[in-house]
């Protein structure tokens, strides 16, 4: 049992620090909450917790507050330059300021997930494909999105959302690269257990140990699927948006397809995060993962809604001041800072009890 209540049977035998957020993204520490009320835990299963553990646990609930507090600013500015002239110098400034809070969360985050410990390191050691995307990602968001974006965010709109898809592309596939390369298996996708595990996740009297374990089983069952789709979505429709950008041309079959990408990758998160978040509420000890859950349900839903929002006519320009507000709303920054600021904080917490 780790330091947030989870059980975590595998995580002694990889030898690295136990813990239960990976940002955006796939976690490796696949778990079972204690979902019981009992007394805290006073130590974690992994080698050497102060050398390691707490220095992972000090550093995410640190970073994930900062990352929490850009992601917030970062929406802020959005939404307010959705409302101001095109061609003001205060638009410019807005834009500028958005991107540099934003490309600073990034930095704080990637700097977390390159680590040996985290996701990464993960990857170098059993998913050889997604490391070469996921390193290649974290060095263009810790040394030069951080730079390169703020200062194309002050070209004209075109040329901003253009370079903006092409340098967070790897960002993009690496999370969806990670579960693709699991292998999809197609006896369990099609097996009625897959359906009946889903259906018991919504009913209540069914334990919540049972529906626990069939959440984690649901997740291992459909992640290299939507991954798979996601992935080849993003590979194929990110780059084409990006040169239709540079060109000044709107297609909307190109933004639906492209959009199918996030819904696919928040079906995903939708089993894998929030309801964890949902069942690891359930334990009074740990503290954050209600708010969490909520965040991460609001994450989910908006990026549902992302493809219907790309179909909407631009032409008129209330519904396109929706469209270029609507990105600015979704909490996915947030909600998954967060997740690495509670994690991070409840271990503390619970370590030093």
């Amino acid at each position: 049992m780790n330091s947030l209540g989870l059980t975590l049977p595998q995580a002694s035998a990889r030898n690295i620090p136990v813990h239960r957020d990976n940002s955006h993204a796939e976690d490796d520490y696949d778990s079972t909450p204690s979902l019981s009320n009992g007394n805290k835990n006073k130590t974690v299963e992994f080698p050497d917790y102060e050398k390691s553990g707490q220095r992972w646990a000090e550093r995410n609930s640190t970073r994930g507050f900062n990352s929490l507090a850009l992601a917030i600013a970062s929406s802020s500015l959005g939404l307010l330059k959705v409302f101001i002239d095109k061609e003001s110098p205060i638009y410019k400034f807005l834009s500028f300021s958005k991107e540099v809070t934003l490309r600073t969360r990034g930095h704080l985050q990637y700097s977390l997930y390159s680590e040996d410990v985290d996701d990464l390191g993960y990857d170098k050691r059993n998913r050889p494909f997604a490391a070469k995307i996921g390193e290649f990602a974290c060095n263009l968001e810790k040394y030069v999105n951080p730079i390169v974006l703020p200062i194309t965010s002050l070209l004209n709109e075109n040329m901003k959302e253009g370079s903006s898809l092409l340098f967070t592309l790897a960002n993009n596939l690496w999370w969806r690269a990670r579960p693709m390369v699991e292998g999809i298996n197609w006896e369990d996708i099609k097996s009625k257990k897959l359906l009946d595990n889903m259906m018991s996740l919504f009913n209540s009297s069914v334990p919540l140990e049972k529906r626990e374990k069939n959440r984690v089983d649901v997740v291992k069952t459909v992640s290299p699927l939507l991954g798979s789709i996601g992935y080849y979505a993003m590979a194929l429709f990110a780059p084409i948006k990006a040169i239709n950008k540079f060109r000044g041309v709107e297609n909307k079959f190109i933004n639906f397809g492209l959009a199918t990408s996030f819904v696919t990758q928040h079906l995903m998160y939708f089993f894998k995060y929030t309801m964890e978040d949902l069942h690891l509420s359930k334990n009074e000890n740990l503290k954050g993962f209600k708010e969490s859950f909520y965040l991460g349900l609001s994450a989910n839903f908006m990026n549902f809604l992302l493809p219907v929002v790309k179909m909407l006519p631009i032409e008129n320009p209330i519904l396109k001041t929706m469209s270029d507000s609507f990105e600015d709303l979704i909490t996915t920054p947030e909600y998954f800072a967060n997740r690495r600021r509670i994690r991070g904080k409840n271990s503390l917490e619970t370590n030093q009890a």
